[in-house]
């Protein structure tokens, strides 16, 4: 799958999201996670954008792991190379605060070893954070990427994190569209627009949707879910 991230991920010249996505995560969910000694960890770091915008928005060390990064540290980031399906992760017991992963727990089917690994490395008091596709509003086009095999929901995403014996838990539809984490209000406005406008008016072609994608009008009809739990 080595050619998956050009595929479905491709370069932009102007992407702001991962930007506002972090700082956004930041200012309203890990504002606890602000001092020198915290470890930061993402799981399936891929290309390591996220990774790179919170190593600037937060203090600590930052880790990342992937099925298709090295062993290696650049620009002050530690990656290795897991299979999130089956391998342990790579560190010790209760060795991280924050746990964050975004799309990547829909490509796994052995969500146990997933969870129990998420798990095992946070330290007593420690957050995960999963933003994971939501199946209610893209249950149309959720195997449109050919590597996910299971979907979730609200619903879902909140009674893994129980079942793990995760507490504070928290779970919501996330609108990737940041005016509305400014003002909320606006989501139902945005909806009821995503809804009244046909599927096709998502994308720019008929075949290659993951790349040629309006993306106000198909934000405006797929959410995400977003989990958090602190162990």
């Amino acid at each position: 799958m080595k050619n998956y991230l050009s595929q479905m991920y491709p370069e932009q010249r102007v992407n702001e999201y991962p930007i506002r996505l972090c700082t956004h995560l930041v200012e309203n969910y890990l504002s606890d996670y602000n001092t020198d000694c915290n470890r930061f960890l993402e799981l399936g770091c891929g290309k390591k954008t996220h990774l790179k915008i919170f190593s600037r928005l937060l203090p600590g060390e930052f880790h990342g792991v992937d099925l298709l990064v090295d062993d290696e540290i650049t620009d002050g980031i530690e990656t290795k190379s897991c299979n999130l399906e089956k391998e342990p992760l790579p560190y010790p017991d209760e060795h991280f605060d924050v746990v964050f992963s975004k799309s990547v727990i829909e490509h796994i089917y052995n969500t146990e070893n997933f969870m129990s690994e998420v798990c095992r490395v946070l330290r007593p008091g420690g957050c995960v954070v999963l933003l994971t596709p939501d199946w209610h509003t893209q249950m149309k086009n959720f195997y449109d990427d050919p590597t996910h095999v299971r979907p979730f929901t609200q619903r879902s995403i909140y009674a893994l994190l129980k079942m793990h014996g995760m507490k504070n838990v928290r779970s919501e539809q996330f609108m990737q569209l940041p005016i509305t984490w400014r003002f909320p209000f606006l989501q139902i406005i945005i909806s009821t627009f995503g809804r009244l406008l046909p599927e096709s008016f998502k994308w720019k072609n008929s075949i290659d949707r993951n790349t040629k994608d309006r993306k106000f009008v198909r934000f405006a009809k797929e959410k995400m879910i977003l989990g958090i739990g602190n162990k």
